[in-house]
């Protein structure tokens, strides 16, 4: 039981590590193909922003992308038997939320053109799948 576990979380970890190439590659993808784009063209798209900031004259646009999700408690409980006596283990795992989010920055210039991006977090999309699949420009022109 103890290896099987191990060998789990082994196979996560390697998980992790590979969806994070990709998710680096598919956000950069992502986030290049709005620049040059208008503003008006990103908002008819993703939608409006969720905030919109001024710094030292450039104009940023943050779209926010937040998830939960709960993990409920699992029990496995092993029984082993000596004589007549029956002793069980029992081991829980689970009973918690995880939170994730993925933070897409888009900075403007003055005309409204996508100058610059940025993205961070811990949600964002290793593929262009489900509601990920709008996030790439659609018309490049």
């Amino acid at each position: 039981m103890i290896r099987r576990n191990k060998m789990a979380a082994l196979l996560a970890a390697i998980g992790l590590i590979l969806s994070a190439c990709s998710t680096t590659q598919t956000m950069q993808g992502i986030m290049s193909s709005w620049e040059g784009a208008n503003i008006s063209e990103v908002v008819s798209q993703w939608g409006y922003p969720d905030e919109e900031r001024e710094f030292q004259g450039k104009k940023l646009y943050i779209w926010q992308h937040k998830k939960s999700a709960y993990i409920p408690q699992t029990t496995n409980t092993t029984a082993t038997t000596y004589g007549n006596t029956i002793y069980a283990q029992s081991q829980s795992a689970g009973g918690y939320a995880i939170h994730g989010s993925c933070v897409r920055i888009l900075e403007v210039d003055g005309g409204g053109t996508v100058t610059s991006w940025q993205w961070k977090g811990n949600n964002c999309p290793f593929g262009e799948l489900m509601e990920y699949s709008t996030w790439r420009r659609k018309s490049a022109k």
